[in-house]
């Protein structure tokens, strides 16, 4: 679901929740268990058009900025699989060559104050 905030913030108005996707339709998910969404990264892997539509509802149905290319590709699935981007190993079966993603240089992170 997403919220337009500029709509619901306008004097009287009220919050408009809209539905984006069903996941389980749009990825073509037999059931929302952690072993489909396991099979869903691959998939995305080798299937560009299945990617970019992940790519944008992840930008909540707006076109993304910048594109998304290879590392930008594997990074983000490395992310949905192992939730730890501090260890690149973990995701060293999704590089075509077996190699390690740099993840820090694909994906940096704003810097603490």
């Amino acid at each position: 679901y997403i919220l337009n905030l500029t709509q619901a913030n306008e004097p009287g108005a009220t919050p408009h929740w809209q539905r984006l996707y069903r996941a389980r339709e749009t990825y073509g998910l037999p059931n929302a268990l952690p072993a489909a969404w396991h099979d869903l990264v691959y998939r995305m892997r080798g299937d560009t058009q299945l990617f970019q539509t992940f790519w944008f509802l992840y930008h909540k149905g707006h076109p993304p900025s910048e594109p998304c290319g290879m590392p930008c590709r594997l990074t983000t699935l490395c992310a949905q699989l192992s939730a730890r981007s501090d260890s690149p190993a973990l995701c060293r079966h999704l590089v075509p060559d077996g190699g390690l993603l740099d993840v820090q240089s694909l994906q940096p992170r704003p810097p603490f104050c």
